[in-house]
Formats: C-alpha cells, structure tokens, sequence
C-alpha cells in the first residue's frame, strides 16, 4: 500500500499490535484460545485449495453473522483523523478531494473498534459517516460489485477508475463493524457481492490474477503486468478471513484457502536476502522499505497462528533476521531492541556529521553516511552475545565504496582477542547478493555477503583497506544472526490481539 496517508497506517497498525503492557502469567498464556495452539502441517484447519472455478458467481451465498469479530490490522486510534481532510459529511478524502476507499475503511475500523472499548458517540459518528460512504459508494454489478478508486496511480501505470484487493478486503472488514453497529441487511448483500468480487479477473474489471496453473492473486493494484504487492495481498485476505470467522462462510473460507496456497508457493520469491521484496513487479525491482518489511513479519506470523503452518513462521523468522534494526521502536508495550548497541570508527572524514552513529539510524535509503580515506576500523557493538552470525549487509553511497576490500574479526570472548575470520575482495567475491536504490537523488549500492563461520560473539571489528582514491562511504550496516528468541517474543503479541478477537 502507498497512499499520501500510508504514514497513519503504519502508526496504527504498530499501535495496536504493541500497546498492551505485558502481564504476570503461569503457564500457558491463553490456554482456551485455539489458534494459539500451532498444529501439524497435515492437519491443518486450512487445506490447500487448487482452483475457485467451482463458485459460481450467479448463486446465493448469504452472509449469516454468527459472532462479532475485528479486523486483525487495524487498532482504535481515532485521534489520527485529525491528520486527514474531511469532506462536508466527515469523510477522509484525499488532498485533492478525491476518495481513497483504503484510507476511509482504515479510519472507520479504528472508529469501530474505539467505540467497541468506550461506548464513544464520536467514534460511533465517525463510523457511520464511512459506512455511509461505503454503502453508497460500492458498485453493484448485479451478482458481485467493487468499490472503485478514482485516483489514477502512475507509478503502477494504472489510468482510474480501478480496484484493489486490499481496499476490497478492508472495506469489507469495515461493513461487517457497521453491521455489528446497525444490524443494517443491506451490509450484508454488499459483503456477500464483494466478496465474489474477489472471483473477477483484471480483464473483467476486478483484481484476480492467476499465477501458475490453478494458482489466484488479489492484486493490490490491478496493474496490466503482474505487480504481485505482497502486504496488499495479506491485508485483503484478512478481510476475507474476517468474514469467515464472523460467519463461517463457505465462500470466504474458499478464497482464504485459494489465497494463502497461492502465497505458500510463492513466499520465497519475496526474499530478497537482506530484506523482503514490496511486490514482484518486473519493472520496478522494489524492495521494502523498513516499515512494509516489519509489516510483513507481523502479517506472516499471523498467518502462522491462524493456519498452523510453520512456513510462515520460518519466513518471518528470516525477515526479522533481515531487518536492520528497532523493530517498533518507542511504542509502549512489547518491542525489540536494536540489533546493535553502539558502533565506533578508528577514522572518518568527518566525524560530527558524518560518523559511525550514521551506520545504525536505520536509514539505509537516503540521508547521512559514514565515511574515511584512510585504512579504518568500525567495531560493532552488540551489547550481548548473539549466536550464529551468517551474514553481513552494507549499504554504499557509491560503487567506488562498494569496491573497497575489508576483513571480519570476532571478538574471542574468552580469549579477550580478536580473531580474523573472513576476508572479503569484493571484486572477486561472485556469491552474493548486489542491490540498487535510488530514493529521489539519493543512491544505493547494497552488498550483501555470507558468513562461512557460523560466529558466536557479542562484538565484529570490521577493517577497511582503502586511500584517497578509494574512499568507504557507507549509509547502513547490517548483519544477520539467528532470532528464534525474539520471534516467539513478537508471537506473544499476535496471541494478545487474537485473544483480545476471539474472546
């Protein structure tokens, strides 16, 4: 998802996910609740679905709520409302007056889930005026409907009007709180109809795009070449697999499956090595920027815990071993530390400005660096000692820099010496992985190395060989060690959110 609000997304879904202090428990953590309990791959609750061409869009398939539910990616933060423009009847809109129906369902969820915890009439209005737009606004194509965005979006090449999985899935999540609020039958039709808008290929006017054979996608955005944005698609199937809680249907149900064995096959694609991949979009080459990358973990383990299936925890075990540093860093509750504690130079150009506290801002893509002419050392910190280090990551200002040879010392703990483990001649060096970015003027040069010794230590001396002519510039660093710990630490806060749902 990027939107001009894309920025009170990212704080809301991290507020929820984290604000909730932790508590003193015995034993199992929510011992009743059943999708804390992972079950074996072969059992799982959700089997694989080959193909959706059995639903037949011109039948029935009404909507019964049997129990209110929430929407797993959105909290209760209403005051973000005061950062949007509103229309004259209190509908987000967009800076030039147009409606973005992602942005409206996100803010009308935060509004149901406020007034849920407080009983609020502000919330409840704020409510109302989005289901009232969602309502009034879906486009009724007799046996499905869509509902459409009317901003063109050009880095994707797309002309307007056109959908989107991700807004058909939050909008549907959004109905389904109005109904809760209303016991309206009208929200019922429109979900049961947008939902079979998930059945509508792109040449059709919806978002469904096959894969491999008997393979579907939900695009995010229903781009003429496959785009494939990964955390649209994961946000649309959580408002498909809301309704199947809320309702257990038998439609929803079919498209979860169809969508979570269509992601199974394909997650590897998204691993970019250093970081996950923010779609597969032949002409873009995108990597994820550092919140959609953390977003991606979250989403993957709550897939785990409501599939069961241990490759979405694998996947997002490696992604958090990819990330570069805090994860939710500042928001009350649960949280990580950074990876690295401090970092110091032996030299640097200049080093008020341009110093190695540059290396671990987590800003990789633009903005201040690290750099030296000179032979130089940078010992990286780790505060403890992390175990089995197998690789490295930096992230250049230019190719000069990404040229320059370097060694890998590991601090002997018990020795109290540095020990020369690796060396690195980055021109001859053919595995690994090379990047490019560009954000506005500013470039990236990303090599990512392996490390063949698997290392235990809690402090890396990395030693730069390089002169006048070959100055090390360098924006980031990162490096990769097994987190097995801190995912079952970031798990304990899906188990909070699903057990705040269900119960």
């Amino acid at each position: 998802m990027k939107t001009a609000g894309y920025q009170f997304l990212v704080l809301g879904f991290f507020f929820f996910l984290f604000s909730c202090k932790q508590k003193e428990t015995k034993g199992d953590v929510f011992p009743s609740l059943e999708v804390h309990i992972p079950v074996e791959v072969g059992t799982l609750k959700f089997q694989n679905v080959a193909s959706l061409q059995g639903i037949d869009l011109n039948k029935r398939y009404p909507i019964e709520i049997r129990k209110n539910t929430k929407f797993f990616f959105e909290g209760d933060n209403v005051a973000l409302i005061k950062n949007f423009n509103l229309d004259k009847d209190g509908v987000v809109i967009q800076p030039d007056s147009s409606y973005f129906p992602t942005e409206i369902a996100q803010m009308g969820l935060r509004a149901v889930n406020h007034y849920r915890k407080t009983g609020s009439e502000e919330s409840k209005v704020i409510l109302m005026n989005q289901a009232k737009w969602a309502k009034e606004n879906f486009t009724d194509l007799g046996d499905y409907g869509f509902w459409m965005f009317s901003q063109p979006q050009p880095l994707y090449h797309i002309e307007k009007p056109w959908t989107s999985g991700m807004g058909q899935g939050e909008m549907i999540s959004l109905c389904l709180g109005a109904y809760e609020v209303t016991q309206d039958n009208e929200f019922l039709i429109i979900i049961e109809k947008a939902l079979k808008g998930f059945l509508v290929p792109l040449e059709d006017g919806g978002f469904l795009r096959n894969w491999d054979k008997d393979e579907v996608w939900f695009e995010e955005y229903a781009t003429s070449r496959p785009s494939r944005v990964l955390n649209g698609f994961i946000f649309a199937l959580g408002g498909v697999y809301q309704v199947y809680e809320a309702s257990g249907s038998d439609l929803a149900f079919q498209i979860f499956n169809a969508g979570i064995h269509t992601l199974r096959n394909h997650l590897s694609k998204y691993d970019a090595g250093y970081t996950s991949r923010y779609n597969l979009a032949d002409w873009k080459n995108e990597v994820a920027k550092e919140h959609y990358h953390e977003i991606h973990i979250i989403q993957l383990l709550w897939l785990y815990r409501i599939t069961g299936d241990p490759y979405f925890k694998k996947y997002a075990q490696i992604f958090l071993e990819n990330d570069r540093g805090d994860f939710a860093n500042g928001i009350d509750g649960l949280h990580l530390n950074p990876k690295i504690k401090a970092i110091t130079a032996s030299n640097c150009i200049d080093c008020k400005d341009y110093g190695p506290n540059n290396l671990n801002d987590v800003i990789w893509a633009y903005g201040n660096y690290w750099s030296s002419y000179k032979d130089s050392e940078l010992v990286i910190d780790f505060g403890e000692i992390k175990e089995n280090f197998y690789a490295l990551t930096l992230y250049h200002v230019n190719r000069v820099s990404s040229e320059v040879n370097f060694d890998l010392y590991a601090f002997n703990e018990n020795e109290s010496n540095w020990e020369l483990k690796q060396r690195f001649f980055s021109k001859e060096i053919k595995d690994k992985i090379t990047g490019y970015n560009l954000t506005s003027k500013f470039e990236t040069y990303i090599e990512h190395y392996k490390i063949f010794e698997s290392i235990k230590t809690s402090k890396i001396k990395l030693v730069f060989h390089t002169d006048i002519n070959n100055t090390i510039a360098i924006r980031e660093l990162n490096f990769m060690y097994n987190r097995g710990r801190e995912i079952d630490y970031l798990l304990l806060s899906i188990d909070k959110r699903l057990n705040d749902i269900y119960h």
